[in-house]
């Protein structure tokens, strides 16, 4: 988000009670200096994240990719990101968000990172 909403962030922050705000420079020209919300803990996400947007759910096509990534957090939840196969069980589900024309960047392994 722009910089004039990073009041915004700090309170979906502080109403989580996890995650952090981050700066995101832009140094091309024109452009204003971003903030994102991130949350790296997965208990956080699947005890909190995860049951706000249940509760008040999305009213946007960013719905399907909900359902994917709390079906992932749940996995992890459960362990399933432990091996190679439920790694790779994550993987395939991780390409089906935002219609799949993203890679997955990166997604941690129990040993380490895994791209």
């Amino acid at each position: 988000m722009k910089e004039d909403d990073l009041p915004l962030l700090l309170s979906i922050r502080d109403f989580f009670n996890c995650g952090t705000v981050q700066s995101q420079p832009d140094k091309r020209p024109n452009h204003t200096n971003c903030y994102r919300y991130a949350v790296s803990s997965n208990k956080d996400v699947y005890e909190k994240i995860v049951p706000f947007f249940k509760t008040h759910k999305l009213k946007s096509s960013k719905i399907k990719d909900f359902i994917l990534f709390s079906k992932i957090s749940e996995m992890i939840h459960n362990g399933v990101h432990l091996n190679e196969n439920g790694l790779e069980k994550i993987r395939a589900i991780k390409m089906q968000m935002n219609f799949g024309t993203r890679r997955v960047r990166e997604i941690r392994s129990h040993g380490g990172n895994a791209k």
